[in-house]
Order: structure tokens, then sequence, then C-alpha cells
């Protein structure tokens, strides 16, 4: 989503602790290339023609009006961030439940309902539109259904904060 808004010319931040800048930079140059991971970390295996694809990708990939941020580790942080990215037009959180915030909460479900309302302040601020990505709670084992709105991990203010909820599910055959 992030590299398409950007290919369409949209300001685009990044915010994750998921996974570190070189594992992000192996997926997004996988996604632009078409070449898999795997044969992109071992660079040494790749054909004259992926050689090509991936200079080419290098070349787009610095191009775009894209930045990413490995070190914001709180809501807090999130909104720093964002405010310093001068013309930001899209907002990307990767993801909800592994932000922390600045303050103390007696639990999950209270931290990650205040990190949902920030997140709409700085939407609403900024005016933009922030996606944030969030975990779904496990069904019990051996349980397979359709994941829906009251799945979401920790909280359900989730919901409430939310204008549009997208439910993605791959069922597993």
């Amino acid at each position: 989503i992030a590299k398409e808004a950007a290919h369409n010319g949209y300001r685009t931040l990044l915010v994750s602790r998921e996974m570190s800048a070189e594992q992000y930079g192996l997926r997004a140059f996988s996604s632009i290339t078409g070449i898999d991971t795997a044969t992109l970390y071992r660079a040494r295996s790749l054909t004259d023609d992926q050689w090509v694809r991936a200079g080419d990708a290098a070349a787009e990939f610095g191009q775009l009006p894209i930045e990413f941020t490995f070190r914001a580790s709180t809501v807090e942080d999130v909104r720093r961030e964002a405010r310093a990215m001068k013309g930001i037009e899209l907002l990307i959180v990767d993801y909800i439940q592994i932000l922390q915030t600045a303050s103390t909460y007696p639990s999950d479900n209270s931290r990650v309902a205040h990190i949902s309302r920030m997140l709409k302040e700085i939407a609403l601020d900024l005016q933009i539109p922030v996606l944030a990505l969030s975990q779904f709670s496990r069904p019990p084992k051996g349980v397979t259904k359709r994941p829906q709105v009251s799945d979401l991990r920790d909280s359900g203010s989730i919901e409430q904060d939310a204008d549009c909820i997208w439910l993605m599910w791959q069922p597993q055959h």
C-alpha cells in the first residue's frame, strides 16, 4: 500500500517496530522487482535479467516519496515523526499492538485504546489518512473462521476510532 501510494505521488511515512529496515527493504525490493526475497538475499545467484530489474527498481524506489522510520517506539514518537515530515499525505503504522506509550496503563486494552485514539488525533490534526495495522486474537486451536471486527486484538476502541476497517484473511486449505 505504501509503495502504491508513493507511486501515485503521495508523500508516505511508514512506521514500524515489527521488522528491521533491512527486512522491510528486502520485501519492498522484492515487491518492486518481482524477484523472491530468498533469491535477492543470495544476490550472487541473480540472473542477468534480474540484475537489470534490480538496478531499475533501485533507481525507481529511490525516487518515490516514501520514508520509513524504525525508531518510533511510542505513539508519541509516531506523532513527532509524522509532524516532522513536511507535506505528509499518508501515515502507515505497522502495527498498533507493538507500539508503546509514554504513560503506563493497567492493561493492554487501555494501552491500545490510548494508541488508537492518538492515531485518530494525528489523522485529524494533520488532515491525512492513517492506516494502522492490527493483529487479530487467535481463535481456539482447531477452529477456522473468517475474522470479525470483534476479533481485533486488545481493544474495542479500534473499531470505535476507525473510519473504516478492512479485515484480511486467507483461509487455510
